[in-house]
C-alpha cells in the first residue's frame, strides 16, 4: 500500500532491478523463479548421475529395440526412378531436282530421234523421209537426287521421376 503524506515524496524504495510489480502492487521477482527453474534442472540431472554411478555398463545400454518401438520423427529420403523417353522424330521426302536444258540437234522427221552426225545414215539404213537442222530440243537434267530427310523434333532424354518416399532412420515407406 502506498504512503500517503502531506505532498513529501513518497518514502518508498524503487523496484530491485529484475523484479516486476505484480497487479496487486507487490512486487515478483523474475530472477527468484528464473534460479529455481535452473535448480530443479540442475538436481534433476545430479539424481540422474548418481543413480547410474554405480550401474554396470549392461544396465546403462539400452535392450535393442524394434522400428516400430521407438518413436521417431520421419526422415524422408525421396526415392527415384529414371524415365527414358526414346527420339520424336518424322520424315520429310525430298523430291529430286532437275533443270530443263534446250539444246539444237538434227532430228528424223519421222520418228524424232537425235540423228547429229549420222542423218544421211540413218535415212539410208530406215528409208525414212528425211531430217530437220537445228531443231530445239528440251532435255531434264538432274540437280539434286530425291532423298529422306530424318527431322528430329525432340532428342531422346532420360527423366528422373519420384516414386515415392523412404525414411532413413526405420525403413518406412510411404
Amino acid at each position: 500500500m502506498p504512503n500517503e503524506h502531506d505532498g513529501a515524496p513518497c518514502a518508498e524504495e524503487p523496484p530491485a532491478p529484475g523484479s516486476m510489480p505484480k497487479e496487486n502492487g507487490t512486487k515478483a521477482p523474475v530472477i527468484v523463479s528464473a534460479c529455481a527453474l535452473a535448480v530443479a534442472l540442475a538436481c534433476g540431472i545430479a539424481s540422474i548421475a548418481i543413480a547410474n554411478a554405480g550401474a554396470s555398463v549392461e544396465e546403462v545400454e539400452p535392450t535393442a529395440a524394434t522400428d516400430t518401438d521407438v518413436a521417431h520423427e520421419h526422415d524422408w529420403a525421396i526415392q527415384y526412378d529414371t524415365v527414358v523417353h526414346d527420339e520424336v522424330s518424322h520424315e520429310e521426302v525430298v523430291q529430286p531436282v532437275y533443270e530443263r536444258i534446250v539444246t539444237h540437234h538434227s532430228v528424223c522427221n519421222d520418228c524424232n530421234e537425235i540423228v547429229d552426225g549420222y542423218a544421211q545414215e540413218h535415212i539410208d539404213a530406215t528409208g525414212h523421209s528425211g531430217y530437220s537442222t537445228n531443231v530445239p530440243v528440251t532435255e531434264s537434267r538432274l540437280v539434286t537426287e530425291g532423298r529422306i530427310d530424318v527431322i528430329i523434333d525432340e532428342p531422346a532424354y532420360e527423366e528422373l521421376v519420384a516414386t515415392g518416399r523412404t525414411c532413413t532412420i526405420c525403413g518406412e515407406s510411404a
